[in-house]
């Protein structure tokens, strides 16, 4: 090796990975570690009126498009069970000859009337919020075992709704990837893949590096790096590492003398 190209690798190569330790600590440094996830509320009792009158207010020859979907939205919290089947059964009994009519309003307001109103909240990554709504929509998912008659309305809400945080989370990750590593992020991820609603995302090499650095897993790290390079990788890494300590000790020696 001549004396030209061996300063070059002396220079180059600790440059080189001090620009990559050091990208990589600041994406571990920016990452939110906040563990504190909003609890789940129960749900209050429900004093409204029902629905009810709210079918009085409608037009009788289009109930789906005059339906009073504002006023019903402002009557309740749509939490409690108790509630929910008591609507869903006046639902059914207005409507007999075409009860499809009647689950085409409820479901409407939930999902596409309920959407309108809640999405301006939802321009900019609001976790806390995001984290209510799953806990909201997740009710749904367990109403449908309490509930058989109206199993459908509570699949399509909570289908809604979990397609809304995952798509909503590919949107704010495309905006700033960075946002990956937060906690809640990663926390609302792994709710929607465990529902089957996995988020858009994409993990790069570098992204999935810093993701087990911030999970301290140093042994799966090694691992990969040994069983998944070859040898001239291993190689060449192991001589940068030693060019990089090398290069740090003659920094140290140099300012110690001084």
């Amino acid at each position: 090796m001549n004396l030209g190209l061996k300063k070059i690798l002396n220079v180059s190569l600790p440059a080189i990975l001090a620009i990559v330790v050091v990208f990589v600590l600041y994406r571990i440094v920016k990452a939110d570690y906040s563990v504190e996830v909003p609890a789940d509320k129960e749900c209050p009792p429900d004093k409204s009126a029902g629905i009810l009158r709210f079918i009085k207010q409608t037009d009788t020859a289009d109930v789906v498009a005059s339906f009073p979907y504002k006023s019903f939205l402002d009557s309740t919290s749509f939490c409690n069970i108790r509630s929910i089947r008591s609507d869903l059964s006046v639902l059914d009994s207005c409507f007999k000859t075409s009860p499809n009519v009647g689950l085409e309003i409820y479901v409407k307001t939930l999902t596409e009337k309920l959407e309108e109103r809640i999405s301006p909240s939802f321009t900019h990554y609001n976790p806390d919020s995001l984290i209510a709504l799953v806990q909201w929509a997740e009710k749904f998912d367990c109403y449908k075992d309490v509930d058989e008659h109206n199993t459908r309305a509570y699949k399509i809400i909570f289908r809604h709704w979990m397609n809304f945080v995952s798509n909503h989370l590919g949107k704010y990750y495309e905006a700033n990837s960075s946002i990956k590593y937060d906690f809640k992020f990663r926390y609302l991820t792994a709710i929607c893949q465990s529902k089957k609603f996995s988020p858009p995302l994409g993990d790069s090499n570098t992204e999935k590096v810093v993701t087990n650095l911030i999970d301290h897993k140093w042994a799966y790290l090694f691992n990969r790096f040994w069983n998944g390079t070859g040898l001239v990788f291993k190689l060449l890494a192991s001589v940068g590492l030693m060019v990089t300590l090398y290069g740090f000790y003659c920094i140290f020696k140099t300012h110690s003398k001084k």
